[in-house]
């Protein structure tokens, strides 16, 4: 029978200890890198995703608008407003508190013969006592060119307002720009009741540039 000491079992005591200690320590330190340095698929797994929408900023756009070149013979910009609404037999008289007065705005810039680009191209009127009254168009050259619109304030409103103008190109330009007045005419009623018509010179003019 095989006997120990008991200084020969501390020492094997000692021994078991140290090596668990030792394997212990090793697989704490493992752990502990993991921890610290995570694999790159454990970081995939909690990474945020930013979406390309909110990561871009917004860009507006800017777009040219044009407008096509209306026939005169079918377009509602040389008559009027096509809203018979509108349309009035005549203004009450308190609502005219002067002679009717025009004024012209804007400009317009032809693309091609066909398209145009309006800018603010308009006629504003006050005290128009009548939607029989008639709009008068002066180009200069006066070369029978350009055929202006509208021409007459039936289906507009009444006795104040404003209107888009519209202009076709009727033959070959001899021009690069052409200018536009306009002058309305009004009733004036004397002191026998007798109407009168007039004709009242629009303030400004519109510079028309040719293709």
């Amino acid at each position: 029978m095989i006997k120990f000491s008991s200084k020969a079992v501390f020492w094997v005591l000692v021994l078991v200890g140290g090596f668990g200690f030792i394997i212990f320590s090793s697989v704490s330190r493992n752990n502990v890198s993991d921890v610290e340095n995570p694999s790159s698929s454990s970081l995939a797994m909690v990474s945020p995703t930013i979406s390309p929408a909110n990561s871009s900023g917004i860009v507006s756009k800017i777009t040219k608008i044009v407008s096509p070149s209306p026939t005169p013979n079918d377009d509602e910009s040389f008559k009027g407003i096509p809203n018979q609404g509108l349309v009035q037999t005549s203004v009450p008289k308190e609502q005219i508190i002067g002679p009717a007065t025009c004024r012209l705005e804007g400009s317009i810039n032809f693309i091609s013969e066909d398209l145009y680009e309006s800018k603010g191209a308009k006629i504003v009127y006050n005290n128009v006592d009548s939607p029989a009254r008639l709009i008068f168009w002066k180009t200069t050259p006066d070369d029978g060119v350009l055929k202006i619109g509208p021409n007459i304030f039936s289906g507009l409103p009444l006795p104040n307002g404003e209107r888009e103008i519209g202009v076709s190109i009727e033959k070959a330009a001899s021009a690069k720009s052409y200018t536009l007045t306009a002058s309305v005419t009004y009733g004036e009623t004397d002191e026998r009741d007798v109407e009168k018509i007039k004709e009242a010179s629009c303030f400004g003019i519109i510079t028309v540039t040719m293709p």
